[in-house]
């Protein structure tokens, strides 16, 4: 058996009022510069193409999100300056408008203390990886007899094969997986249709910086299994034809609290890519050192850096899926960061059985907030193995997973809502709704339930069914036909305005398919989908890309 690692790491950042306060290194240090502003910036608010892709600005658009000063990059200005005097820069937020740099030369830490733009130097402090006790058993040839194959139970607990037989597999849809790293992801076979159909829109280390990250870490590869995954009757996951983002955020082989801040770029970069999911299966909570250790009055969701980070992600539109942590039996037993954020899916573990796993940490938050928010199997989860099996693994970092592709899913049912309409759908519609705890939260949550809740005119007998959803340049209507021998079919904008009408004949009393074609210039972003048959009338909600 190997072990399957849920990432426990800590933040202790150990403040100081001024550079004078430090104490003199004669190792390398990690250190962070808070930045004062972003004055002299060659970047403008009101030009946001130009550090943002349409995408982003597009999901910025549906959910009425204005552009801000967090939006800007961190002043180039500065940036030059810190290099010329010897800054060798490793990390660059523009959220916390910080930039992450190593030295041991105390000259040049005395001189960035003169600089009139910096606002706080602060050192990090190395910590330890900590592991759980997470197992991958190695299972026998038979698995379930339906195509999800392994996979079927972690679904199927979630109503979420629902779902897929609506159409909604993930398609369109780009989730960002921020990890360890994705070790043999290439040649794997739970990613081959991914790799085959260019699903992979994205790759980067902001660890080492090589640009590839399927050498690290076979714990970020689990994850994305989980959500992703495909093997032809064996195996599928809970979001199959979604496209991924692998950001490797994560050093496993020696932890450094810099790493936060790399999530906080991982974060940053998914966002102006247009991502519209982050899953992320890491937690903070203690240190090597006792003296540096988080504690739980920390656990307010505005302490920990990376928990800000999330906020702000959160606040740009996009779903943050977080593991809850593997504390519920031991001594932290808290929730960890950035399982504390606010506007986020914090998710515990339960087994098959759907008992909570006793390693799944609990709420409240410091400030006495419910968590975690919701459960999923996380306590033999099915996912890839390093090796060409199909394994379970135990931990929160696994649970985790399996909502976010369902979540995608969900969203993909419903592109015209915010992100925070879907988070509250996904608690509304889960089984301890009513009367929610700090172990369960508001329990397993039905994604039947919830694409009702955000598509109360959608039923299970709709005369016609839009896939892919969201599409780009054709689509295919799923129908049921009524008396005549034809269909119309209309696309209108939001603001009512017909942008395409074509009547297609088909045949009466009988189900088909039609494929609507040619549709590249049609805006990007919201349109209503009409189809009517004799006096029937229908009408769906698309994304276009």
């Amino acid at each position: 058996m190997i072990r399957a690692l849920f990432i426990l790491i800590t933040l202790c950042l150990v403040w100081h009022d001024n550079l004078e306060a430090q104490p003199q290194e004669t190792a390398p240090g990690t250190y962070i510069i808070f930045l004062k502003d972003k004055k002299n910036n060659t970047y403008k608010l009101n030009e946001p193409a130009t550090f943002l892709t349409r995408r982003a600005l597009d999901r910025r658009t549906r959910q009425h999100i204005a552009i801000d000063s967090a939006d800007l990059p961190v002043s180039s200005f500065y940036l030059d300056s810190l290099r010329r005097i010897g800054v060798n820069i490793y990390n660059v937020s523009r959220w916390l408008n910080t930039v992450t740099f190593k030295t041991t030369d105390q000259t040049l830490l005395t001189k960035l203390g003169t600089l009139n733009f910096v606002k706080t130097i602060e050192k990090t402090q190395p910590v330890t990886l900590q592991t759980d006790e997470a197992r991958e058993t190695h299972l026998a040839e038979a698995y379930d007899s339906s195509s999800y194959g392994w996979g079927y139970r972690q679904i199927h607990v979630h109503n979420g094969e629902y779902l897929h037989q609506q159409g909604f597999r993930g398609e369109g849809m780009l989730i960002a997986v921020i990890d360890a790293g994705f070790y043999s992801y290439l040649t794997l076979p739970s990613f081959q249709n991914m790799l085959k159909e260019d699903r992979i829109k994205g790759v980067r280390d902001f660890v080492d910086r090589d640009g590839e990250v399927n050498k690290d870490h076979t714990h970020g590869m689990q994850v994305l299994s989980i959500i992703g995954g495909e093997v032809e009757n064996s195996f599928t996951g809970t979001a199959p034809k979604a496209n991924f983002l692998l950001l490797r955020s994560e050093d496993a082989s020696g932890e450094n609290m810099v790493e936060e801040d790399n999530w906080a770029t991982a974060a940053e970069y998914a966002d102006s890519l247009g991502a519209d999911i982050i899953n992320t299966s890491l937690g903070y909570t203690v240190f090597d050192n006792p003296l540096q250790n988080h504690h739980y009055v920390d656990m307010n969701g505005t302490t920990a850096r990376i928990s800000m980070a999330a906020e702000i992600a959160s606040k740009k539109g996009m779903i943050i899926v977080v593991s809850a942590g593997n504390e519920g039996a031991a001594p932290w037993h808290y929730i960890s960061a950035p399982a504390d954020a606010r506007n986020i899916l914090t998710i515990g573990a339960v087994n098959h059985s759907l008992v909570r796993a006793s390693f799944s940490s609990v709420g409240p938050t410091a400030d006495g907030r419910i968590k975690p928010d919701v459960m999923a199997i996380g306590q033999g989860t099915y996912l890839q193995s390093a090796y060409n099996a199909i394994a379970s693994g135990n931990g929160t970092s696994f649970s985790a997973p399996v909502i976010t592709g369902l979540v995608a899913c969900l969203w993909q049912s419903a592109p015209e809502k915010s992100n925070i309409e879907v988070m509250n759908a996904i608690r509304n519609n889960s089984d301890r709704f009513l009367d929610p705890d700090n172990n369960y939260g508001y329990g397993i949550p039905d994604f039947k339930k919830a694409m009702f809740f955000l598509n109360p005119a959608y039923e299970s007998k709709k005369d016609i069914l839009v896939y892919p959803n969201p599409f780009v340049y054709s689509f295919k209507i799923m129908y049921k036909a009524q008396s005549r021998g034809d269909m119309l079919i209309e696309i209108f904008n939001t603001s009512g305005k017909k942008i395409f009408v074509k009547n297609y004949k088909i045949t009466p009393g009988m189900a088909g398919e039609l494929k609507i074609e040619d549709l590249a210039y049609i805006p990007r972003g919201v349109v209503i989908i009409r189809a009517t048959s004799g006096n029937h009338v229908t009408s769906v909600t698309a994304l276009k890309l």
